[in-house]
């Protein structure tokens, strides 16, 4: 029954990442990264900048490896029955949303032309004239 308590353990840490995910996803989607590296310095001080650094780099690694667990969790299910067949469903429900959210809002540049990212310039700028000097 140890190995039931680990799948049970894994799929609470996967959804407290899974949180995380949202939090984060939210405070970067609504106010950008520059207002959430303000929003973190009166917490983290001069460190604010490594601190949301270390939470994406979380968020990435934590999208496989809640997918991971959640096929751990269904491989499990000829062992342990439908308890863990549905928490290792639910780990993979929750990798997949967050890679989805992560897409969405975390700066994954869209496949179709014009979907992200700045404009094309299509036409140069004319020069600013050079100041005429009166004949004195």
């Amino acid at each position: 029954m140890r190995a039931m308590r680990a799948v049970k353990v894994i799929t609470v840490f996967a959804v407290l990442l899974f949180i995380g995910n949202v939090l984060l996803f939210h405070s970067v989607a609504t106010r950008g990264y520059g207002h959430t590296i303000d929003a973190l310095h009166p917490t983290f001080g001069s460190a604010d900048s490594l601190v949301l650094a270390l939470f994406s780099v979380v968020r990435l690694v934590s999208i496989p490896a809640m997918a991971l667990f959640g096929v751990i969790g269904i491989l499990a299910a000829k062992q342990f029955g439908r308890p863990a067949l549905l928490l290792g469903f639910l780990c993979c429900v929750l990798s997949a949303s967050s890679f989805v959210l992560w897409k969405k809002y975390g700066g994954m540049p869209g496949t179709r032309p014009g979907t992200n990212g700045p404009t094309p310039v299509t036409r140069r700028a004319t020069p600013v004239p050079s100041p005429r000097r009166s004949p004195q």
